[in-house]
């Protein structure tokens, strides 16, 4: 860096200028990069990455950031002479300590879903890259066969629908480059939801939206296409009354192989877990509301 301070855009690869746009492609770009190392990712770096991308994606935030870089390191006296006292770097270094501080201990709850902190399509998908994976289940001929979508809610641990999956099943979990073995550690049929622990998953958790999924509230279905995931714009269309609770109709299409993938609200938070096939009639587009999964044994690691 020519003896320049490394600051958030390098941790990124980019220039000062950039928009929300190229901010979220890079973030993704250098999550892949931790997921493609053979080793264990690098606990250091992966940590930079994300705080380059929470501080860099949020206006606030990043203005807050821009200015700490523009403090002077040098005085300009009268006549145009400069001098650089001996506390004027303390006096920088204070800043931006001061600066990474306040982001890494008052970080803001996740934004609303609605208004004008909803994030753009590229950002949802930043953010859910590395929280949604393939589960395969091995055939006793040694082939994998896929069996639906997974996603993360705490560190080691994912969440899948739990039709088609046998309970003595050897799963594996592809998220990005990496395959991680994984096993069923708890069961509830009566929502037809299971809990994977998956080892080495390098995982980023989904957060459980707070609020109370309504009709006509824009949402977005993580699935996968040919170029890899998608965030697909939808709408609830309606609450489907069951002995359980609502469970939630959307507008977008849930192909068989999404089952198990995420809905999300605009802040990138999980609202329901989608799930094919079901008893809600054909041409229904179905996901289990994530405020079933609001109870401390779902992110229990046991």
């Amino acid at each position: 860096m020519d003896g320049r301070k490394v600051t958030l855009y390098d941790v990124l690869d980019l220039p000062r200028d950039s928009d929300a746009t190229a901010i979220a492609l890079a973030h993704r770009r250098a999550r892949a990069d931790l997921e493609r190392e053979t080793t264990a990712p690098d606990a250091r770096r992966a940590a930079l990455v994300h705080e380059a991308f929470e501080v860099l994606s949020d206006p606030g935030k990043r203005a807050a950031y821009d200015r700490s870089l523009n403090v002077p390191h040098e005085i300009v006296l009268p006549g145009g002479r400069s001098v650089r006292p001996r506390w004027a770097g303390l006096f920088a270094g204070l800043v931006v300590f001061c600066a990474a501080a306040f982001f890494t201990l008052h970080k803001p709850a996740p934004p609303p879903a609605q208004g004008g902190n909803a994030r753009s399509p590229e950002e949802i998908l930043a953010s859910a890259a590395f929280s949604v994976g393939y589960v395969q289940a091995a055939e006793i001929s040694g082939h994998s066969r896929p069996v639906g979508l997974a996603v993360a809610i705490d560190e080691g641990v994912m969440v899948t629908t739990c039709h088609g999956l046998a309970a003595n099943a050897q799963l594996t979990v592809r998220l990005t480059a990496r395959v991680a073995p994984a096993r069923i550690a708890m069961v509830v049929e009566e929502h037809d939801l299971c809990k994977l622990l998956v080892e080495g998953a390098g995982s980023r958790p989904l957060a459980l939206s707070g609020e109370t999924p309504r009709v006509g509230m824009p949402v977005y279905a993580i699935t996968f296409g040919n170029d890899g995931q998608v965030a697909r714009p939808a709408t609830i269309k309606a609450l489907l009354p069951t002995p359980k609770g609502n469970v939630i109709e959307i507008s977008a299409a849930v192909p068989p192989t999404a089952s198990g993938g995420p809905v999300v609200d605009t802040g990138g938070r999980l609202v329901g877990i989608m799930t094919t096939p079901h008893a809600f009639g054909a041409g229904r587009n179905v996901a289990l509301p994530a405020a079933w999964l609001n109870n401390p044994r779902w992110l229990s690691t046991k």
